[in-house]
């Protein structure tokens, strides 16, 4: 009688253990089947943004093939109809464009770099870190002092580009960088290098131990901006201290 319990026991247990075996290998064949699921979906997910991107930048090819053609176009309907109406509305545009930072300007200026203090490796004080209110206040010293066109690391600066410290690093025009920064401007070398380099946000930088360098240059090319970012011309203007840029 004491045998048949052991018996029972025993093979009881021995379905136990079949039917835990089977559950697990259940589970982790469904979990393989999710991993292998996920897996492709995240590759035709890839390949589909790869395919839009493509589209975006072919359509971005025909646009600004479009707006040459546009331009050309203009000019020749000046030249032949010599109308003084249309070529003014064109040098109006032209000023208009140039105001918008919707054109490539070269010229003469200044090129101000900025990176964060080399204690930084080994300290953790935000007054040895580079922030978006620095490079602001810095910009707005160039405005001042008649800068006719300026950028950030190639991103030309509009009324309406944002400068916000995202983490460790800095999202202008919708785009994140991170330290050094080179803020170039076009206009007069000297009243732009005199008034960034006698300005009190260069001085406090220096006392933060923030590496500045400020350089005249004969030869600077800023690019017009990139307006395939459109979600930047709705974020606002950035107001620091009551001033604006």
């Amino acid at each position: 009688m004491q045998q048949n319990k052991k018996l029972i026991l025993v093979v009881i247990f021995a379905i136990l253990g079949i039917v835990i075996s089977l559950q697990v290998k259940g589970i982790i064949y469904v979990n393989k089947k999710m991993e292998s699921q996920s897996i492709d979906d995240i590759e035709r997910l890839t390949k589909e943004i790869q395919k839009e991107q493509q589209i975006g930048k072919e359509l971005t090819k025909k646009v600004l093939e479009n707006e040459r053609i546009k331009e050309e176009n203009l000019k020749n309907s000046i030249a032949l109809g010599k109308d003084n109406n249309l070529k003014k509305l064109k040098e109006e545009l032209d000023v208009i464009k140039f105001k918008s930072g919707l054109v490539p300007v070269k010229g003469e200026g200044v090129i101000v770099s900025l990176d964060d203090a080399e204690a930084r490796i080994n300290e953790d004080e935000s007054t040895l870190i580079l922030h978006d209110r620095d490079i602001v206040r810095v910009v707005n010293e160039l405005k001042k002092a008649g800068a006719q066109a300026i950028s950030i690391n190639d991103e030309r600066v509009t009324g309406v580009t944002e400068c916000i410290c995202a983490g460790p690093t800095i999202m202008i025009n919708g785009r994140k960088y991170t330290t050094p920064f080179e803020i170039k401007a076009i206009g007069d070398p000297n009243a732009l290098y005199d008034t960034v380099n006698s300005s009190k946000i260069v001085f406090y930088l220096i006392r933060d131990k923030i590496r500045v360098n400020i350089s005249k240059s004969n030869d600077i090319t800023i690019p017009k901006y990139d307006n395939a970012n459109i979600d930047s011309l709705f974020s606002g203007l950035e107001v620091i201290d009551d001033e604006i840029w």
